[in-house]
């Protein structure tokens, strides 16, 4: 029989056709789609993830076990996650408000913040340029920050530790011992021996009232500048504010004449200068009633002492911050001295330390 070659091709693409149809049938039937929670063989839809298959009802959140199915979940460290739990379990949160964070956020001192919350509530601007400040800066005690830079052409106030310009502290002068004070401080400043001396007697009352009396009539007191007070106290030291001269003569071993100089740098502020003269007031009453070369920890620590007395009488932001530079002086004579003192008498009374003061060199063991 004679079949012609359009036929031949007809049947030969038929052939392949029901060829290649057992192929991939037989193909399909060998190969089972197993579900990697259940183990059973999936029929319908699965989910393939990282080469496993899954029922959608299996591929669930290992967290709340909620399945995932074909919505979008988040991989994290070997383990599939929904949405809700990758953002309750890992998303960045806020250091300010604690909601998670999901678009501009800013890392600094090891938080993370939102940027909205960074710059609206935790950065800090320079009190100066009003500039955001990034790395290093500068605080004082009154809540003012500055970048640091600044400090390289500004200078801070002999005084209140303020930055020395027009936007905090209307300016400012200096000194003819080149002391630089701002205008703020220079408001208050005491600069003639009339008023000095009425502060003197204010802080001889205060003192009084705690009952460390002292007879004013052999004081003399003196308004100088640094350079001066450096001559006569024979101490080369920038931060000193005030001295006490001591004269006195003998007779069979008794003191018969006593006058007392008392020199305090001209120019601070009014409270600030009463500070410093009850200080040196403190070292008159020592020298009419203490022994004589007594511990200069507890000289010196007792005169801090009666200022922080006298300050406790004049409230105000200023005595706050003289108090605290008391309180935080690194000083070890002045500094651990006043902390030395403060605490004896917070344990045993004012009267009992003016007479350890009277009785004895140093303070007890234990202070």
């Amino acid at each position: 029989m004679r079949i012609n070659r359009p036929c031949i091709y007809l049947l030969l693409i038929a052939a392949i056709l029901i060829v290649g149809f057992f192929s991939v049938d037989d193909c399909w039937a060998k190969k089972k789609i197993i579900c990697e929670y259940c183990g059973e063989e999936i029929h319908g839809q699965y989910v393939l993830i990282d080469g496993k298959y899954y029922h959608p009802i299996h591929f669930k959140c290992a967290n709340c076990n909620t399945p995932i199915g074909h919505t979008t979940y988040i991989k994290k460290d070997g383990k599939y996650y929904c949405e809700k739990c990758y953002e309750k379990l890992f998303a960045p949160r806020c250091a300010y408000c604690g909601e998670v964070i999901t678009g501009k956020q800013v890392i600094t001192g090891g938080e993370t913040y939102h940027d909205s919350c960074y710059y609206k509530y935790v950065a800090k601007y320079c009190s100066i340029c009003g500039e955001v400040i990034i790395g290093e800066y500068y605080a004082d005690y009154w809540g003012n920050h500055y970048h640091k830079a600044h400090l390289d052409t500004m200078h801070r106030c002999e005084y209140c530790g303020r930055v020395i310009c027009d936007k905090l502290t209307s300016g400012g002068t200096v000194y003819s011992d080149d002391r630089h004070v701002c205008n703020i401080c220079r408001g208050t400043a005491v600069d003639n021996i009339d008023e000095a001396m009425r502060l003197q007697d204010s802080a001889l009352s205060l003192l009084t009232l705690e009952g460390i009396e002292i007879d004013k009539g052999k004081i003399k007191l003196h308004l100088v500048d640094r350079d001066e007070l450096k001559k006569i106290s024979d101490e080369d030291i920038d931060l000193q504010e005030g001295f006490t001269l001591y004269r006195w003569s003998k007779r069979e071993q008794i003191v018969i004449n006593r006058s007392f100089d008392i020199y305090i740098l001209e120019g601070m502020p009014r409270i600030h200068f009463i500070s410093v003269m009850a200080h040196e007031l403190m070292h008159v009453w020592q020298h009419y009633n203490a022994i004589e070369n007594n511990d200069r920890q507890f000289c010196e620590g007792s005169c801090n002492y009666a200022s922080f007395l006298v300050l406790k009488y004049l409230p105000g932001d200023y005595t706050n911050y003289l108090i605290h530079k008391l309180n935080i002086n690194e000083d070890p004579v002045y500094g651990d001295g006043f902390r030395r003192v403060k605490e004896f008498v917070a344990r045993n009374g004012i009267d009992y330390w003016l007479y350890q003061l009277e009785n004895d060199k140093k303070l007890p063991s234990g202070f």
